[in-house]
């Protein structure tokens, strides 16, 4: 609650401040520490609302006159650093509220004509406090509601892109182990074929007579050939391998997932 008028108007500012602090009061207003520079005190509301009232004496610019010191001033110096403007005081109040920490009001009341005086309005203030309140209140609720949904909404994304993630991961994984099934199944095809072309070759040569020193040499090509197809034979593996040869770590995941069945969390 701040307070700027006059001395002439101080009292009558005082009084209206003690009027807006007891109809506050009946609604559930008290006062608090405020973190706003400008005013020392807040009045907050009990929904939990918090703002900030301020009285003051309405003031009316006009053009600034030269005072006498001013006017020599000028005359002696050839320019005076007078104001251009005077801010007088008109004896009139106004009530003003706003949010703390904020320099927009929400509620304004004055003096007027029409209107009456502020002290009349007291009541106005306290169901301008109360309706304002209410919007904040309302307000919050919606920034909230919304800060849900868009949590909810970045969840469901994430979960999205997670199972897309998890899909294409799985395919990627298929697709590489049907390449790997292949490529088994062309070793096993090039295994039998080097079989069948070393027996032919060891047909011919129970028909054919060879020098010794290339029959030497054919027997270790033979052996070679022998060699080489054990190697691209996938039957040299035993049966419960052989998912092995196109599923690197499946006993593993077969274990994990065993392991899991048992222990479900």
């Amino acid at each position: 609650m701040s307070v700027a008028t006059s001395k002439a108007l101080r009292q009558r500012a005082l009084l209206v401040v003690e009027a807006l602090v007891g109809t506050l009061a009946a609604i559930g207003c008290v006062e608090r520490p405020s973190t706003d520079r400008r005013d020392r005190t807040v009045l907050s509301e009990p929904m939990g609302f918090r703002f900030l009232l301020r009285v003051r004496e309405r003031t009316r610019r006009t053009a600034h006159v030269l005072t006498e010191e001013e006017q020599r001033s000028k005359a002696r110096n050839g320019y005076s650093y007078a104001p251009k403007h005077d801010d007088e005081h008109t004896g009139e109040l106004s009530i003003d509220a706003f949010p703390e920490g904020s320099s927009l009001e929400f509620a304004k009341f004055k003096d007027g004509p029409k209107a009456g005086p502020v002290e009349d309005r007291i009541g106005d203030v306290a169901t301008a406090v109360i309706r304002h309140a209410d919007q904040e209140l309302r307000r919050a609720h919606e920034r909230k509601l919304a800060a849900q949904l868009e949590r909810e909404r970045q969840r469901r994304a994430a979960e999205e892109a997670e199972r897309r993630r998890v899909e294409d991961e799985q395919r990627r994984q298929e697709q590489a182990c049907r390449d790997r099934l292949v490529r088994v199944a062309d070793d096993w095809h090039a295994a039998q074929l080097i079989r069948r072309l070393l027996e032919a070759t060891q047909s011919r040569l129970a028909s054919e007579t060879l020098e010794p020193e290339a029959g030497n040499l054919l027997e270790r090509w033979m052996r070679w050939g022998h060699r080489v197809a054990d190697e691209l034979d996938p039957e040299r593996v035993s049966l419960a391998e052989l998912p092995e040869l196109t599923h690197p770590g499946v006993r593993e995941q077969e274990a994990r997932e065993r392991a899991a069945a048992r222990n479900p969390t």
